[in-house]
């Protein structure tokens, strides 16, 4: 078995001496070409002394590449961390409805994409005319909305920095309609998560959500009582959901008044 370099075959220490004992009881031979160590567990060179110094060298350099893999974890972390609590774009496809800029001082931001904006305001304004998701995605079909992921392929050498060949399925359904009216980040909410189970609204001190179309709590409190007159004069279940929506506003006006602080307490 060949690796160029041990850091490239192991991040643990644990893992490259399971792997060593394997190759010493199966006789096999490991080479890590650039770090010039060989394993040769060959019949008849089980217990030779050049074996006993490699196996040192690889156990050492095991535990180096899981040391450096604990620091870049928590580099990478720091640096997330701090992101959160800004308005700089961390990386990856953006929400539905808007585009990734270049930030003021450095960095990426988004910003509201004049196309896909207009796709969600349209998703909006058929709901608000008790249009189901079904009847939503064939209006967004004939007015020539592109789906998220082929609006973001269309735009992928703009501001993607990854590159996809193919080209993805053009066609709307009901259920990307539903995901994007009701997700929060559709709103400028950030998110944090890796999966869409554990994603959740992330308000930190001072609100680093500033990609927000609100300035802060009172404004997403004013937003709910809007939406509460449009319930009013709205046919079930779209009025339902709209108190529904309200009410989330208010809670994360809530919660957002009770974590804030002034800009000057951020460390």
């Amino acid at each position: 078995m060949v690796w160029a370099k041990v850091d490239r075959a192991f991040r643990s220490a644990k893992d490259c001496a399971d792997v060593a004992h394997w190759a010493e009881e199966n006789h096999k031979v490991l080479v890590f070409t650039d770090d010039g160590i060989t394993l040769d567990y060959r019949e008849g060179r089980e217990s030779s002394f050049g074996n006993e110094l490699a196996k040192t060298f690889l156990m050492l350099a095991s535990i180096f590449a899981e040391m450096e893999l604990k620091r870049i974890k928590a580099r990478v972390t720091a640096a997330h961390k701090h992101l959160r609590k800004t308005d700089r774009w961390a990386g990856g496809q953006p929400p539905y409805g808007y585009r990734i800029v270049d930030r003021p001082g450095g960095g990426r931001t988004l910003e509201p994409d004049p196309v896909a904006s207009e796709a969600v305001r349209y998703m909006g304004k058929l709901l608000l005319e008790g249009q189901s998701q079904w009847m939503i995605a064939m209006a967004l079909e004939v007015a020539g909305f592109d789906t998220p992921s082929m609006h973001a392929y269309k735009h992928q050498g703009e501001s993607y920095s990854s590159k996809r060949k193919t080209p993805p399925s053009n066609h709307w359904n009901p259920t990307s309609v539903g995901k994007i009216l009701r997700s929060p980040a559709t709103m400028g909410l950030k998110l944090t998560g890796r999966s869409v189970k554990a994603r959740k609204i992330d308000c930190w001190p001072g609100c680093g959500n500033a990609v927000r179309t609100d300035t802060h709590g009172q404004t997403l409190r004013d937003r709910a009582d809007e939406i509460d007159q449009l319930a009013t004069s709205s046919p079930e279940p779209i009025s339902r959901r709209l108190r529904t929506n309200a009410q989330r506003l208010r809670d994360i006006a809530d919660h957002h008044d009770a974590t804030s602080q002034p800009a000057e307490a951020l460390p």
